[in-house]
């Protein structure tokens, strides 16, 4: 064999293991990528990060937000539940429209983040308490 052809092996040879070492990088990589965009909700915050006390208080590690339920009254009307409970939510987020602007065809609104407390029934709320400033 001549010394040509040997160092064309040679480099063949470190080609083909390169590309295979290459290719399972990009695999390995991708799939940290891919485990760490699914450690994070659509907007950011890290998922399943709260601490949960009862399961009636939760403080989110991320944002720091508190929440809580009281669970008021629990009973059936004709045999559908009817639970009723109190919720509080340290950072819930509103929006108030004050005008619609004909001349950009958009609506003038003001959102803020406050502290509410939510009366609801069977999950749904019913009624928003909270303080304005």
């Amino acid at each position: 064999m001549t010394p040509m052809r040997m160092i064309a092996i040679v480099v063949l040879f470190f080609v083909i293991n390169l590309a295979e070492t290459i290719a399972q990088g990009t695999s390995s990589w991708l799939s940290a990528i891919e485990h760490v965009s699914s450690l994070y909700d659509q907007r950011g915050y890290m998922k399943d990060k709260t601490r949960t006390v009862d399961g009636n208080l939760s403080v989110s590690r991320s944002t720091g937000n508190v929440q809580y339920v009281f669970d008021i009254s629990s009973y059936s009307v004709n045999g559908y539940p009817v639970n009723v409970s109190l919720s509080y939510n340290q950072n819930a987020s509103f929006t108030a429209y004050r005008r619609y602007d004909l001349t950009s065809d958009t609506w003038i609104s003001m959102k803020q983040n406050r502290p509410v407390w939510i009366l609801g029934v069977n999950g749904f709320a019913v009624q928003a308490l909270h303080r304005v400033t």
